[in-house]
C-alpha cells in the first residue's frame, strides 16, 4: 500500500499510513479550520479498508460533499462494558466541543452505528442539536451513483443483510438499497426493520456460540432465498459474517465453482460470499478474512481514556 494522509479535523493531527503502520502528527497551525461537512468513516471501516477509505472521502469531497475527515471513533463500542457512563458522556461532551470549534453542520457517516450514535450525542447540546447527520449511501446516490447491474449479475439474485442499528427507523436499508436494480435483489425472511443480528451483539458479550448461531441463521435464509451472495450496509456485518464458522448445510462443496474474484475453489465462502455494498460500488474488493478480529486502529482523545 502506497503512503496514505489525512487531516484529522477533529483530533488535529496528520494520520500517516503505509503497509500495516501508522504515524501520527499534529496539524501545523494554531487556528482551528472550519469544516462544515464532515466524513466520519468509523472504526469498522478503518480495520477494513484504508484504500476504500481514502476513494470514498476523495469521491466526497470532489463532489462537494465533505471538506474535511476525522477518523475517530465514535465510542458506541463503551456501550457494552461496564462501569464507563462517565467516560462515556466525558467523550460525548469534548466531542460536541469540537464539532463547535471546527463549525461542523453536517457530518457524513460511513457506519449504521456511528450514525445513529452521532445523532443521539450532537442531540444532547442546543449548541449542536441542528448539525445534521446523513448515512453514507445516501450521500452517494444522491451525487448520482449507482451499481450498474453488469457489476452485480453474476451474483444476482444477491440478498441484503440490514443492520441491528438501523432497525427502527430503516435509513441504511432504503438507501443501500436504491443503489443497487430493484429486479436482482432477494429478500431474506428477516429484513429491515426484522432483521437479524450477524453475532456481532452476543460476541461483544463473551457469548461466541450464539454469535455463530446468528450467523448461520442469516446463511441459512440466504440459501431459502436462492441468494448469490449477501450484500451489507454495515462493515462490522461483512467482517464477522465472513470470519464466521459455518455449519455443513451452510458450506460450499468441495469442488463448487465460483464467480466471485477471489474466491478460492473448496472455500465454504464460495456458497454465499460476503460484499459490503461499497465493495460493489467502487470496484474493490476486500480480504474479510484477513481484517483483524478486534478493532486495532482505533483513534482516540488523548488522556481521556488513560483511564478507560
Amino acid at each position: 500500500m502506497n503512503e496514505i494522509t489525512f487531516e484529522d479535523v477533529l483530533l488535529d493531527e496528520t494520520i500517516s499510513f503505509i503497509d500495516n503502520t501508522y504515524g501520527i502528527e499534529p496539524l501545523k497551525g494554531e487556528e482551528s479550520k472550519v469544516v462544515e461537512s464532515l466524513f466520519f468513516p468509523g472504526c469498522s471501516f478503518l480495520n477494513s479498508s484504508i484504500e476504500l477509505i481514502e476513494e470514498v472521502f476523495q469521491t466526497l469531497r470532489s463532489n462537494q460533499q465533505v471538506d474535511g475527515i476525522s477518523l475517530m471513533c465514535c465510542e458506541k463500542p463503551l456501550d457494552y462494558k461496564r462501569d464507563t457512563q462517565e467516560l462515556k458522556e466525558a467523550f460525548s461532551q469534548r466531542f460536541r466541543e469540537g464539532l463547535i470549534d471546527h463549525g461542523v453542520k453536517r457530518i457524513i457517516a460511513a457506519c449504521p452505528n456511528c450514525f445513529y450514535e452521532l445523532r443521539k450525542i450532537v442531540s444532547q447540546d442546543v449548541a449542536t442539536s441542528d448539525i445534521k447527520i446523513v448515512e453514507l449511501p445516501r450521500a452517494l446516490r444522491d451525487c448520482g451513483y449507482r451499481v450498474p447491474a453488469s457489476t452485480v449479475e453474476a451474483i444476482s439474485p444477491f440478498a441484503i443483510h440490514d443492520a441491528c442499528p438501523d432497525r427502527r427507523a430503516g435509513h441504511y436499508a432504503e438507501s443501500v438499497r436504491s443503489l443497487f436494480p430493484a429486479d436482482l435483489i432477494t429478500e431474506l425472511e428477516h429484513n429491515r426493520s426484522r432483521s437479524l443480528c450477524c453475532g456481532s451483539i452476543p460476541r461483544a458479550a463473551g457469548n461466541q456460540e450464539l454469535a455463530v448461531k446468528d450467523a448461520n441463521q442469516i446463511y441459512s435464509e440466504a440459501r431459502q432465498a436462492k441468494a448469490q451472495a449477501i450484500v451489507t450496509s454495515c462493515m462490522s456485518c461483512s467482517r464477522l459474517l465472513a470470519k464466521a464458522k459455518v455449519t455443513e448445510e451452510n458450506a460450499a462443496p468441495a469442488d463448487s465453482p465460483s464467480d466471485v474474484e477471489g474466491a478460492v475453489p473448496g472455500d465454504w465462502q464460495n456458497a454465499v460470499p460476503i460484499f459490503h455494498y461499497l465493495e460493489l460500488l467502487f470496484g474493490k474488493r476486500i480480504n474479510w478474512k484477513a481484517t483483524p478480529e478486534h478493532l486495532v486502529l482505533r483513534f482516540r482523545y488523548e488522556g481521556l481514556f488513560d483511564q478507560g
